[in-house]
């Protein structure tokens, strides 16, 4: 028999949403529509209209000078319980807009056009739902819906963006994207797409939008193609410039949000943030005045980066989900490396040079000129005085045996750094780190404490290791993704564009399963890897009630120390310890049981020791973090199961072999 017979929950790699990483056993199920009537069709059916409120043509509506609520009672909602509740907000003029269980627990408050989707554990039983329109409100709600949640996916917060490496090896943002919206994008046909004002510069021939020079800026439009007026969403547009002789090209989403200038040929890959509250729906084609080029291929998807897991595949083969802390890259062009304001010596910063490790021509070529000494760029940063800071970057060589190295010049550093990086045998001095991704990249990173809050630093090309040489005006180090954040090791990529960029923690939840979850007796396999040291114990994985008083957990300590442990009524039952239980980089299997007296800990394959004092806590919420969020996990994790027996030490020691 196989122990999957037994498991009760299986959390991999595996299909997301975002905010939501799904289980794959057991399979995502939601209960039956407890709502009547959620799209309107029905009219008044099942619905409570207060003062304002009116429903009509598919949507309720809203319009009244004071808080006022629209009701249905008849559900079954249970305390305890998890629901995913939907709806979506439109012709948004003011107030704001609630969603709540028997009038007192507040799922969702919004104050904007949108579609929404919201998870939550209730606090109350009740049979009311109110839609509730708060302060002066006036907008419109259609498909409402609200299901309870029987499954085992987890909910992912991050509320920012965040980067990962994908399947194909490319470093990119981890991303959902909708459907593509825009019609004819590959200009086979003349339809759909016309000339603001008159044909006077913009065309279709040929499979292709064509732009003569006209005497002033032009716009060749496609109407309707947003879902909505766009406000507050985000959009991936990719599409292909040929022929160009001349002038700029900008993507224009929305009327009012443009993406970069284009100015070359190839193919564009632009993310464009619609701020602006209008009511267009519109994608342009806006040229500047005396503009040649043309245009294939145009793409636009509505796309969302918060809270989407990130699927990660450094190293090459299976996928792992990767969970990391808070950082901000402080340096403020992570790409455009020449904005950063670095005074160069002998060299000088040529941008678009190379395929970069994200797969497009956007690193720079940090060049040497024909001198015979040095050939370096140097800055001084303001930067918080005793702070450990990790300074990376995408390196590749450029020429023969040209390579990098940092330094610190001596200036604001207690901990300096004098480190340099082998691009070709991808090895570092000590106190570097070197990381391959492939194609000749490698990423390469050390670490310094300030002892100032002014702190200089130095990147240098070198030749065969030595820094002062004859340059040859062509050969360097091609550069990409510069990064400085405080924290003692290096974490993923954080693109900046002119500003500094802050990627908030990683947080995995899942309340509301105390069925999944062993009470008395179970089980917890997990396969992880580290790959550095928090200063803090890091809870890896921990079952609780929300409480830090009732939990069974797994912690990895700043000593290297993983312990399972177990609090019952805030008294401590278990805590069974192996030291220096892992190595950076390499994945490591644990495996606990627990039952009334009968306690263990398995770590790759080898019983690590026993406990058979103790009682078991009552459990509801899955978390890699503590029970209130905190003292989260980072590093990697490969599996993740949940037994609801206690499973015997021959399966669990075949198990984490």
């Amino acid at each position: 028999m196989s122990l999957l017979d037994d498991v009760s929950i299986v959390v991999t790699p595996n299909a997301y949403k975002a905010s939501k990483l799904y289980a794959v056993l057991p399979t995502a199920v939601e209960g039956s529509e407890l709502i009547t009537n959620g799209d309107f069709s029905g009219g008044n059916t099942g619905w409570n209209p207060g003062a304002g409120w009116s429903i009509g043509s598919g949507k309720a509506s809203v319009d009244n000078a004071s808080s006022t609520p629209l009701t249905q009672s008849g559900l079954a909602v249970i305390i305890g319980k998890k629901y995913n509740v939907s709806f979506e907000v439109s012709d948004y003029v003011s107030g704001g807009f609630q969603f709540q269980f028997g009038g007192g627990q507040v799922v969702a408050a919004v104050s904007a056009n949108g579609v929404y989707n919201f998870s939550a554990i209730s606090t109350v039983n009740t049979t009311v739902l109110y839609l509730y329109g708060t302060g002066d409100c006036e907008f419109k709600v259609d498909n409402v819906t609200c299901k309870q949640d029987t499954g085992a996916d987890m909910s992912v917060t991050r509320a920012t963006a965040a980067t990962r490496v994908d399947e194909n090896g490319l470093v990119n943002y981890a991303e959902v994207l909708g459907s593509e919206l825009v019609t004819n994008g590959d200009f086979a046909t003349t339809s759909n797409w016309s000339e603001n004002g008159g044909a006077n510069a913009w065309s279709i021939s040929g499979g292709k939008a064509n732009c003569v020079a006209f005497a002033s800026g032009r716009f060749f439009e496609q109407d309707n193609a947003l879902a909505t007026s766009g406000a507050g969403k985000n959009y991936k547009v990719v599409f292909t410039v040929s022929n160009y002789s001349q002038g700029t090209l900008y993507i224009n989403v929305g009327g009012y949000q443009v993406g970069a200038a284009v100015t070359s040929n190839g193919t564009h890959t632009q993310y464009i943030a619609v701020t602006n509250a209008s009511s267009n729906d519109s994608v342009y084609l806006q040229s500047n005045a005396n503009t040649i080029l043309s245009v294939d291929n145009i793409s636009v998807k509505e796309e969302t980066r918060n809270n989407v897991p990130r699927i990660d595949y450094t190293g090459g083969g299976c996928p792992h989900i990767l969970a990391e802390p808070q950082r901000t890259n402080v340096l403020q062009y992570s790409q455009a490396i020449g904005s950063n304001g670095f005074s160069a010596v002998g060299t000088s910063i040529v941008a678009d040079q190379t395929t970069s490790p994200d797969g497009t021509q956007n690193a720079v070529l940090h060049k040497e000129d024909n001198s015979n000494g040095s050939h370096f760029m140097f800055k001084d940063f303001n930067l918080s005085s005793g702070q450990a800071y990790t300074i990376s970057i995408f390196a590749k060589s450029n020429g023969v045996n040209r390579d990098l190295k940092f330094g610190d010049g001596g200036l604001g550093w207690s901990s300096g750094f004098n480190t340099t990086f082998d691009l070709s045998e991808g090895t570092a001095s000590s106190g570097g780190v070197i990381e391959n991704f492939g194609n000749g990249w490698f990423r390469c990173s050390v670490t310094g404490t300030t002892n100032a809050t002014t702190s200089r630093l130095i990147v240098y090309n070198t030749l065969n290791g030595v820094t002062s040489y004859q340059g040859d005006n062509s050969s360097g180090v091609f550069l990409y993704g510069f990064q400085i954040e405080a924290g003692s090791y290096p974490t993923s990529y954080i693109p900046t564009s002119g500003s500094s960029v802050t990627r908030n923690k990683d947080q995995f939840t899942r309340d509301g399963i105390a069925s999944l979850i062993g009470q008395t007796e179970g089980s917890i396999f997990l396969d992880i890897t580290r790959d550095s040291l928090e200063s803090y114990t890091q809870r890896v994985l921990t079952l609780s009630d929300g409480t830090t008083n009732n939990v069974i957990g797994i912690q990895l300590t700043s000593a290297n120390d993983i312990t399972f442990y177990v609090e019952n009524g805030g008294s401590n039952q278990v805590a069974i310890t192996k030291s220096n239980a892992t190595t950076s980089n390499v994945s490591v299997k644990i495996g606990i049981a627990y039952k009334a007296n009968d306690f263990v800990l398995y770590i790759d394959g080898t019983q690590v020791g026993v406990d058979s004092s103790g009682s078991v806590p009552a459990t509801s919420i899955i978390k890699f973090s503590n029970p209130v969020g905190s003292l989260q996990y980072v590093g990697r994790v490969s599996n993740l199961q949940l037994y609801k027996t206690r499973l015997t030490n021959t399966q669990l020691a075949t198990l984490t072999s």
